[in-house]
């Protein structure tokens, strides 16, 4: 209904200057341009969720290819999605309810996490801070797991096998889905 200017500052200009272990992004497909502008904030940065559009929903916007691309080449890997959201086509509706999807994807968060193919790139503090996240946020356990196996063999210490013990334990998780027996 109208436009209004409003002022903003790139994320490597934010002063004082920022370490962020953690980003969360959702600004309606300008995303992508705000971590464009935060290269050397990336540089530190553990894990990024992002909203991300799978067709064009924004003039001009770059989809989630653009944005998987872009984290690739700032050391990111894709871990994965949550709350994809889709819509039917019209005139088909669940219930009269527009908003309930069938199998057009349109957004979702798309979570990034710092590449750990070797660790090497990973101190021994940002292993633990990536394993708070992953387990805290996303309930990402398998990586958990290795994350703190990296951490156990580094510093000899046991946080792995006592987080698999820990998990075996929670009734929400079906034992037979963890598969703890030979860490247990």
């Amino acid at each position: 209904m109208r436009t209004e200017n409003v002022e903003t500052t790139r994320l490597d200009d934010i002063s004082p200057k920022i370490d962020c272990d953690y980003i969360k992004l959702d600004i309606q497909g300008s995303e992508l341009k705000v971590l464009k502008n935060g290269i050397n904030t990336l540089k530190n940065t553990l894990v990024v969720e992002s909203e991300a559009e799978f067709i064009p929903i924004y003039k001009n916007q770059p989809l989630f290819g653009d944005l998987q691309v872009f984290m690739r080449e700032q050391g990111f890997i894709f871990h994965k999605f949550i709350d994809i959201a889709s819509r039917c086509f019209k005139p088909m509706s669940f219930s009269n309810n527009v908003c309930q999807g069938m199998s057009q994807l349109l957004w979702t968060d798309a979570i990034f996490i710092k590449d750990f193919k070797d660790f090497k790139n990973h101190s021994n503090l940002n292993l633990i801070k990536t394993a708070f996240i992953m387990h805290d946020l996303y309930s990402s356990f398998d990586l958990v797991y290795i994350f703190l196996q990296e951490h156990d063999r580094r510093k000899k210490t046991l946080y792995a096998l006592k987080y698999a013990q820990k998990l075996a334990t929670f009734s929400e998780l079906p034992r037979h889905m963890l598969n703890l027996k030979e860490y247990v």
